[in-house]
């Protein structure tokens, strides 16, 4: 298996409107020519999973993008994710628990090995049925986009 500089995981179900975004920006980087390059692997899923451990474990850096309800619709932050404390420690939760922290441990604790990991959290307006993002959301995918263009490139 070959190191990677980056996986990307975009994440969130892309039938409930603006829970979408980190699916859609991860499928739109995988048409920037920033991100198209072998040793970076873009990812779009539902939810995190243990799996997606092995990418993360030969990746220097990972970038988690995502819906979060407790943001403001439209606004979004870069968060440094690290790993959980021993009392948040997830030995035993359901997969309906598995966030990023998560993910880095199981990494650590598998591979023994731990990429940077960044979040990209994005507030949402509307988390109903739906295939469209709301404007809010839909006006902020191109700075999300040039934001981790900025980070890969200073990754390299």
């Amino acid at each position: 298996m070959s190191e990677l500089t980056a996986t990307i995981i975009g994440y969130g179900n892309p039938l409930r409107s603006d829970d979408a975004v980190g699916w859609i920006v991860a499928n739109r980087l995988s048409e920037s020519p920033v991100a198209n390059s072998p040793t970076i692997e873009i990812i779009a899923c539902q939810q995190l999973t243990p799996e997606l451990a092995e990418p993360l474990s030969r990746s220097r850096l990972a970038i988690l993008i995502d819906a979060d309800v407790n943001l403001a619709a439209g606004e979004w932050q870069m968060i440094e994710i690290s790993l959980p404390t021993q009392s948040q420690s997830t030995h035993g939760t359901s997969i309906h628990e598995f966030g990023p922290s998560e993910l880095l441990q199981f990494t650590d604790q598998l591979y023994r090995t731990l990429p940077k990991c960044i979040l990209i959290a994005i507030g949402g307006a509307d988390f109903g049925f739906g295939e469209q993002l709301s404007p809010q959301v839909a006006a902020i995918v191109e700075p999300v986009l040039s934001a981790i263009e900025s980070l890969l490139k200073s990754n390299s």
